[in-house]
This record gives structure tokens, sequence and C-alpha cells, in this order.
């Protein structure tokens, strides 16, 4: 009797230690089977190291589920879907964004989510599944390497900027600025004066201004009028000759084709009849007897041997 109380408490201890594990088999691996869990989808993009098959995912620092499914994205080349199983009611994906969050010092990840903000730096995901973004330290990581070499390009530069050549053509710049400003100040003496003219000439303009504006309404009051009135005069003669010519434009006609022709020829009759008495004169200063005794006749001499 007392063997098999033995036998029924080891039995029992048995099942009880079984039962126990079994338990704590399933609540590390939150079955996908549970009847309570919702899977839902979240792709990384990049690395997802520290992160396994039952790591623990939360919302705003609460247990919501645990990761059930780790695998390369086949629609993406470079991230990685996981599958976390939500036992708890979440926001819908378009509001949310997961990111991984180390624990301690083991290596270990879980998947933290929370509600997107405008900093999010967020990419493009299938319909339905949030976007996951690496952990901080990745990206102080990522990012210390961005400013390390940005760092390392900036001191080549300033490398560059201090070699000897550009040292050399800055202090020749510094020289000729030196020298730019001693010309300016022995100009400074000549511009003194120019500036000194310049102010005596607006002074006297400035006197004289007045005498130029009474001669202009001088000229206005009394040069215009007398202008206008010239010009009036004008145009009423032009008028009265246009009258004229229009009043007497027949015997205009008959005088151009007709007398002038006669009067042209009684000119040349005249012109001619002024030459002969010009000749005549001449003739008479050469010879004035011949006005009394008539024309000599020559003289020829008759030789008696």
């Amino acid at each position: 009797m007392e063997r098999r109380a033995r036998v029924i408490m080891v039995s029992i201890f048995l099942l009880v230690t079984a039962a126990a594990l079994l338990g704590f088999f399933r609540w590390i691996t939150a079955s996908p089977e549970a009847e309570d869990s919702v899977p839902q989808l979240i792709q990384f993009d990049g690395s997802v190291s520290g992160l396994s098959i039952g790591s623990e995912a939360r919302y705003l620092g609460v247990p919501i589920g645990r990761v059930s499914s780790i695998q390369l994205s086949p629609a993406a080349s470079g991230r990685v879907d996981v599958i976390i199983d939500a036992q708890q009611v979440l926001p819908p994906p378009g509001q949310l964004v997961a990111a991984l969050q180390p624990q301690g010092i083991t290596g270990l990840s879980i998947i933290e989510l929370s509600d997107r903000t405008a900093g999010d730096m967020l990419f493009e995901v299938p319909e339905g599944a949030i976007p996951g973004l690496p952990s901080l330290i990745t990206r102080l990581s990522d990012s210390a390497g961005d400013i390390t070499q940005s760092t390392d390009e900036v001191l080549a530069k300033i490398n560059q900027l201090l070699s000897t050549e550009n040292l050399d053509a800055l202090s020749s710049t510094v020289q000729q600025v030196d020298e730019m400003s001693a010309n300016i100040a022995s100009a400074t003496g000549d511009l003194d004066t120019l500036i000194a003219s310049l102010n005596r000439i607006s002074a006297e303009l400035e006197q004289t201004l007045p005498d130029y504006q009474a001669m202009a309404l001088s000229l206005n009051n009394e040069m215009v009028p007398a202008v206008v009135s010239a010009g009036n005069s004008l145009r009423d003669a032009s008028d009265a000759v246009a009258d004229a010519v229009g009043t007497n434009q027949a015997q205009l006609q008959r005088l151009l084709q007709k007398d002038l022709p006669t009067l042209m020829g009684l000119t040349d009759e005249l012109a001619r009849s002024l030459d002969g008495i010009n000749q005549t004169i001449g003739n008479i200063n050469d010879e004035p007897g011949a006005l009394l005794f008539g024309q000599q006749v020559p003289e020829v001499e008759i030789s008696l041997e």
C-alpha cells in the first residue's frame, strides 16, 4: 500500500511538472493558434539583429503579443517581414510605426510600437503593414558613420584651404587690399576738393536759378505771343498768295506759255545791242578821232628809186 502511494505521488509530480513545462513553452513561443491573437505584419527596412521568434512586442510599453515569424521580404529586396500575434486591439496600421529596442546588454531586441509623428522617417510598405525602423543604436551608429565621413571631408577641405598655395594667394590678396586702402586714403584729399567744388557749383546754380526762371517766364509771356503772331501772319500771307494764284491762274498760264518766250527773245536782242554799244564805246576810246574824221586809210610807202 505504501509503495502504491509513492508511485501515485511520483506520477502526480511528473504530470504537474510536464504541465508546467508545457505552459511555460506555450507562454514563451506565443503560439499563433491562440484564439484571441491577430497576426500583424511589420516590414523592416534593414537588419533585425537581436530579434527572434518569441520576442516580445509592445505598444506604448504595454505587452501586446510576440513574434511568430521572421523572413526576408519576397517583394522588396533588403527588407524583412516580421509577423507578431497581437492579443490586444491596436490602432489602424496607418497610424503606427514599429522600432527595434535592445534589452540591456543581452543583445536581444523587442518590438516597440508607437503612434506616428511628423518626424518619423517612413518608407512605403504594403497595404495593412506597419513600417519598421531600425533600433536607436543602429541609427546612431549610421549617423556616427555619416558624421565621421562628413568630418573627414570637412578636414580635407580645410587642409586644401590651408595649403601653401592658398596661403600665398591670401597673403597677396591682403597686400593688394592694403595697397588699395593706401591709394584710397591718398585720393581722399582730391575727393574732398571735388566735393567742395560740387557744393560751390550747386550753391551758384541755386542762386542763379531764380534768374533763369524769371527769364523763362518772360520768354513765355513776350516771345511766345510774338512768335505765334508771326506764325499767324505767315499763314495769312500764304493764304493770300494761294488765293491770288487761284484767281489769276489763267493769266499766269498765258504768261508762262506765250509772253515769257517773247520776253526771253527781247532779252536776247537787248543783250546783243548792249554788246554792240560796248564795242562802239571801246573803239571810241581807242581812236577818238574816228568819230569826227572817219576811219583813216592805212598809209603805204612807195620807193622812187
